[in-house]
């Protein structure tokens, strides 16, 4: 650990340059390579001490330590890690740069001018070394003007040690990023006629070294925007053995130069290395920008042949999420205009074939063909629909930076109002609501359970069942249909009806769109219609999945039902690959075909007061309905506070009637806390164990600006 002796700046050809604890891994990579005469870009290193120095006078030392209290990154879903991280970016943000710093580094680049613009390059002290390679997971900031950009830059610099991937990839490791510390490396940009990577051991081919370049900033190879050209290089022979990719004009002896210089480096450092480098504008003389260590994420051949996000530790997909914006675009039309519609169109195809009029045989084909058809398209899903969504978080993070609010998630008003599908269906349900509210004897009637002697509900029930019916399954309405609907308008009708919030288009749209100078306002606009797009599509995409998902048990259920006198009760609950193979093996039997799992209710998970993520303003109470499955959610009733593990899209017909939501999955971006915001409930996320600590019946005050969720007395006081 850097002493409190340690400058605030060095040069790179200092000697405590090249101590890691001092400089970070990359600075000191750097300083390394160049004091053994290798061709650098060299530059200035804000150190490891400025980092400390900058917490201490800011006080978030303390508040670091509060806000990760007690979080274990390892089981977190991405959602929860990535607002725990906005969180902290956003308190680093507004946090004041002491007059100490800020004089040491101006006056530093003025004893040592470096040409602008500048380049600030994040230098952890735990990366890049021996074991570890944080590549991509810190925040580098190009095309700075000027010394002041460097400083005001210095904040988010500190803050990307606390970057989501890089606290799960911590948490990968074991290691604690409060003992670890950020430095920066400034160096003047190098214009260049080509940049690009070089992996000094091939990833398919430990024999061989990649080298990838393109006509642009290395950058964009890193962060994935560029498609590059690529050579593969034999590591002894020094031969080209293969070229792919874009076209480039970089000649032979350009290629084979990059690969000398990389192993050179590789021998000085004494490990395999992803190396950044440039080749300048009228020179043939390669420079190295920055060179770390190449590593696997331990675990990462666990389950080997399971999709990433199936895997037992799916922290590694997680930490692939990120997209760049023009990434985002794309994939917002694949998404919009391709996946959602396609997926919504086979649904309908597989509902053409009846199930009931297969036999056995015939069904079981059926099952197995709906089967396949569900599983690519859950694999869609996790391939494009979940990293769609950081467009949502790519939006906070810019509205922070430029705004700076109080509340880091300020920026959630500019999402609601979007036309989310399944605000759309309950919309429809609250307009058949309507009718019994305005016509006591009907709302009676329906009460009863009689058929309503309405043409008005019943047209719209018809239109109703058209449009959604299908995505009643796994719950009370798959067996119960229009009567399951009927209840639920009846208990709707017993309170006023309850709208989404509408957009304003007000003060928090100005202040942000306002914030940007006149020629970059139309990236603001664009990212902003963008991440309303994915903010809608997160619970569009969802139910398209389950209208698929409804087809395919459409199909198990007939199954299911045709085995019951063979196999008993049990049957209602055989998956659908238990299922298909039953109705086509006679002689099958499955061993386990309904497991429960013990969920627990001791007295040591109660608790009187929990803790949780603010997803949802407002406070709210009433009586708990615990809600473990989504057959329970049919029990839920008007004014009651829905405490579940999360809230299935195919849920939220229901959340309409709540009071509240408490939601063991945690962040802002789960469908509890989106349709939340919608209605303007109060919304509790991230309760560990939420399902066990209450119970059915208990009044709880549900605090949605704190997190806060409190069992109170029957009198309703706390």
């Amino acid at each position: 650990m850097a002493s409190q002796d340690t400058p605030l700046l060095i040069d790179t050809s200092d000697r405590a340059a090249q101590d890691p604890a001092v400089a970070g891994g990359k600075a000191a990579g750097i300083a390394r390579l160049g004091v053994k005469g290798l061709p650098v870009v060299a530059g200035l290193v804000v150190t490891t001490h400025a980092y400390r120095l900058f917490l201490k006078h800011s006080g978030l030392d303390a508040i670091l330590a509060s806000t990760v209290e007690g979080k274990d990154f390892r089981s977190m879903r991405w959602e929860a890690v990535w607002d725990v991280s906005l969180e902290i970016r956003n308190r680093f943000r507004r946090a004041r740069i002491s007059d100490t710093i800020r004089d040491n580094v101006l006056d530093s680049l003025a004893a040592h001018p470096q040409p602008a613009p500048l380049a600030l390059r994040s230098s952890a002290s735990s990366e890049d070394a021996p074991g570890h390679s944080f590549a991509g997971l810190h925040d580098s900031f190009l095309d700075l003007p000027d010394a002041e950009a460097v400083v005001d830059h210095l904040p988010l610099l500190f803050a990307s040690l606390w970057s989501d991937r890089a606290l799960l990839y911590r948490s990968e490791l074991g290691l604690d990023p409060s003992h670890s510390g950020m430095a920066g490396l400034i160096q003047p940009m190098i214009a260049g006629r080509a940049s690009g990577i070089c992996f000094t051991r091939s990833p398919m081919d430990e024999r061989r070294l990649m080298v990838e370049a393109h006509d642009g900033p290395g950058i964009e190879l890193v962060s994935g925007e560029a498609e590059p050209a690529r050579w593969t290089v034999d590591r002894h022979s020094r031969r080209i053995l293969d070229t792919s990719g874009s076209d480039i004009a970089l000649s032979e002896s350009n290629i084979l130069d990059i690969a000398d210089l990389a192993l050179r480096a590789e021998h000085l450092l004494g490990t395999a290395l992803d190396i950044e480098w440039v080749l300048p504008e009228h020179s043939d003389d390669v420079l190295l920008l920055q060179a770390r260590p190449v590593t696997s994420l331990p675990g990462a051949d666990e389950n080997a042949g399971a999709k990433p996000w199936e895997r037992k530790d799916r922290r590694p997909w997680e930490m692939s999420l990120r997209r760049s914006f023009g990434q985002l675009q794309e994939l917002r039309r694949r998404v919009e205009n391709e996946i959602i519609p396609a997926m919504q169109a086979d649904a309908r195809k597989m509902h053409e074939t009846e199930s009931t009029t297969l036999d056995d045989q015939g069904l079981a084909g059926e099952i197995k063909r709906r089967l396949r058809i569900y599983r690519d398209w859950n694999d869609r899903y996790y391939e494009e629909c979940v990293p769609l969504a950081h467009a949502v978080r790519l939006l906070g993070q810019v509205y922070n930076d430029r705004v700076a609010p109080d509340d880091p998630f300020a920026f959630r008003d500019l999402l609601v109002g979007e036309r989310l599908e399944g605000v759309v269906r309950n919309e429809q349900l609250e307009d058949m609501a309507d009718l019994l509210r305005q016509d006591p004897a009907l709302r009676e009637s329906v009460g009863r359970g009689e058929a309503p002697d309405s043409s008005a509900l019943t047209s719209l029930l018809d239109e109703f069942m058209e449009r959604y019916g299908e995505l009643t399954c796994h719950t009370a309405w798959c067996a119960q249909g229009e009567a399951a609907v009927l209840d639920l308008i009846h208990e709707l009708s017993k309170r006023s009806r309850r709208s989404p919030r509408i957009r304003s288009g007000g003060d928090a749209e100005r202040i942000f769109l306002g914030s940007f100078p006149e020629h970059e306002r139309e990236f603001g606009s664009e990212l902003l219609e963008l991440a309303r797009a994915a903010h809608r599509m997160r619970d569009d995409d969802n139910l398209a999945l389950g209208r698929v998902e409804a087809a395919l048990m459409d199909a198990v259920e007939e199954g299911r039902r045709r085995l019951v006198p063979r196999l008993g009760e049990e049957a209602r609950s055989l998956s659908a690959e238990n299922t298909e193979r039953c109705l086509r093996d006679p002689e099958f039997h499955p061993d386990c075909p309904q497991c429960v799992e013990n969920r627990g209710d001791g007295p040591s998970a109660r608790r009187d007061e929990v803790h949780g993520q603010a997803a949802g303003p407002g406070i709210a109470q009433g009586p708990a309905r615990i809600v473990r499955s989504r057959e329970d959610i049919y029990a839920l009733r008007n004014g009651e506070v829905l405490v579940c593990d999360s809230v299935d899209p195919m849920m939220t017909f229901a959340v309409p009637l709540a009071a509240a939501i408490v939601e063991r999955r945690g962040g802002m971006l789960v469908h509890g806390a989106i349709i939340a915001r919608e209605y303007g409930l109060p919304c509790v996320t991230g309760v560990a164990d939420a399902t066990e600590i209450f119970q059915d019946g208990e009044m709880l005050l549900v605090n949605g600006e704190d997190g806060v969720v409190r069992r109170i007395g029957s009198g309703g006081r706390p």
